[in-house]
């Protein structure tokens, strides 16, 4: 008798079981997320008169707004702040300015002078460039409004300079991550300048 009720409990349980398995298998939801890195700097601009320039980049400040994984971009016309679903940083927001900054200021000069340490192991005593982006947000299918302050200075010298740009943010998170590369391409080209001219001072 015992033997009979647990093959019809079994029996009963084992549909049921079975069922929750391949439910469990069909229904997982897909993995929408998408990982954005800022893109390989690639520039045509060249900066004269920089080409044994040796600069020391300290780690790019960023607003807090943007040191999370996900996207930020904000509303139109208001101070709302939208945080993406599933489009995340690849890398540290801060991390991917720094690595950006130094790379298009390594193309922009031609030169292997360029680094980004607290401490210089460079021949000669480099240029110290320290750049805090005050504003970087947009609206999707808006624009991108991008500001920055940031610091020249050698051991006798310094300036420090505000540096503002505006662009097309791109209507997909994607677009937004090229439009965020294009405004530290500006500022990297702006910094070259300011670089050349405190040179000859």
């Amino acid at each position: 008798m015992k033997k009979n009720f647990f093959k019809l409990i079994l029996s009963a349980i084992a549909p049921l079981l079975l069922c929750s398995c391949i439910g469990l298998r069909i229904d997982r939801p897909k993995d929408n997320t998408k990982y954005h890195a800022l893109p390989p700097a690639q520039t045509s601009e060249r900066a004269e008169g920089l080409k044994d320039a040796s600069v020391n980049v300290f780690e790019v400040r960023i607003p807090s707004y943007m040191a999370r994984s996900q996207i930020v971009y904000g509303g139109k016309n208001s101070s709302e702040v939208f945080i993406a679903d599933s489009d995340l940083w690849a890398e540290p927001v801060q991390n991917a300015a720094t690595r950006s900054v130094v790379c298009f200021l390594s193309e922009m000069t031609n030169s292997n002078g360029i680094q980004s340490s607290l401490v210089s192991n460079l021949g000669k005593k480099p240029l110290v460039l320290k750049i805090n982006i005050l504003e970087c947000i947009g609206e999707l299918n808006g624009k991108l409004n991008f500001k920055a302050q940031y610091s020249i200075a050698n051991s006798e010298n310094a300036i420090s300079e505000f540096f503002a740009f505006s662009t097309d943010a791109g209507a997909t998170c994607n677009e937004y991550v090229f439009a965020i590369s294009k405004a530290i391409e500006s500022l990297s080209l702006d910094i070259c300048k300011k670089m050349s001219d405190f040179n000859k001072q």
